[in-house]
């Protein structure tokens, strides 16, 4: 099982002009592929993305300023934090039924690797 967090600087509300100035932050789930693709239509999830949310009555998630964020997981076995993605988009901000979309760095490691000439392990 995985703890993960995301963070930001965006707004707090969809359409909000208010910007925090306190990094804001909030542990979510990653749902399943299968759910993600039911949540959005298929042809919108790729193989390199993932959906990531919190709750049912005060869903929390990502907004507008947000992208480009990392979503960060701990793994429990190790006490070690790793990015597993980074916040891209999404329908509107804490709609139930609409997660936040994330690109998953695990998929885009060999990208990376050949942008940045550091490389990781999957």
């Amino acid at each position: 099982k995985r703890t993960c967090y995301i963070t930001g600087w965006g707004t707090t509300s969809s359409g909000a002009d208010y910007i925090p100035d306190v990094l804001q932050e909030t542990w979510v789930k990653v749902h399943s592929d299968k759910k993600c693709k039911r949540l959005y239509s298929a042809s919108e999830i790729t193989d390199r993305m993932f959906c990531a949310n919190r709750g049912n009555r005060k869903v929390r998630d990502t907004c507008q300023g947000d992208s480009g964020g990392p979503l960060a997981c701990k793994d429990a076995s190790t006490n070690t934090w790793y990015a597993w993605g980074i916040t891209s988009w999404g329908d509107g901000c804490a709609i139930r039924g609409k997660p936040g979309v994330y690109a998953s760095v695990v998929e885009m490691l060999d990208w990376i690797g050949t942008c940045t000439g550091i490389t990781a392990s999957k």
